[in-house]
């Protein structure tokens, strides 16, 4: 099992991942709930291609939410996180064909419509505790559709410089709820989630702040 930094996730967030089971089980009884999902997604990707990079994705989705805050606290194998250029879009075309073939199906009814994201809420989120379980929390983020599609913006690069003084202590690089390795800089990246976990332990800065 990998060693774990506790990160401090922000009380909002824990409200947000709230609607993650709730929309899961409310989704049994009522399809309608299942409408959020495409709200969501258009909501990340609205902050993406106005110039927000993934910061959606770090601070204000309802899954991410839920994974920082109550998948984290589980036990992980940790294993490294795999290389997923191509990975990723082979999953974007799988589950987005699926969706509107769904769709396809019968796109006047409204509540067909709501089956057809609930589904897709179901599966993803499955998926996602899987990757969690493997890997580390949110490796599920690497792969995302939405993600992957928020990568494409050209105003999405994001940069983390390394402060004056680092210890080299890597606590910033497990921290991070993707894999990505902040204690050699992050330049011009177009993953980074903009979720701050990273600067909320560095031992560096959080004696300037003091």
């Amino acid at each position: 099992m990998s060693h774990k930094v506790k990160v401090k996730v922000k009380p909002y967030r824990l409200w947000l991942a709230v609607m993650v089971p709730a929309v899961i089980i409310g989704g049994f009884f009522e399809p309608l709930l299942g409408l959020v999902v495409p709200v969501v997604m258009l909501a990340a990707l609205a902050t993406a291609f106005s110039g927000g990079g993934r910061r959606f994705c770090g601070n204000y989705c309802p899954r991410g939410s839920f994974l920082d805050g109550w998948v984290a606290r589980l036990p992980s194998f940790g294993l490294k996180m795999p290389d997923v250029k191509v990975a990723r879009w082979v999953v974007a075309a799988l589950l987005m064909g699926f969706m509107v073939w769904r769709i396809s199906l019968n796109p006047t009814d409204i509540k067909h419509l709501g089956n057809v994201f609930w589904t897709m809420c179901l599966l993803t989120t499955a998926m996602a505790l899987v990757l969690a379980a493997l890997y580390r929390q949110r490796a599920w983020c690497m792969i995302c559709p939405v993600g992957s599609f928020s990568t494409l913006a050209k105003t999405t690069k994001f940069e983390i410089p390394v402060p004056e003084g680092c210890k080299k202590c890597n606590l910033c690089s497990k921290a991070c709820p993707i894999g990505l390795h902040p204690a050699k800089g992050i330049h011009g990246s177009s993953e980074c989630l903009q979720c701050g976990a990273c600067t909320s332990v560095c031992p560096v800065l959080k004696k300037k702040a003091a």
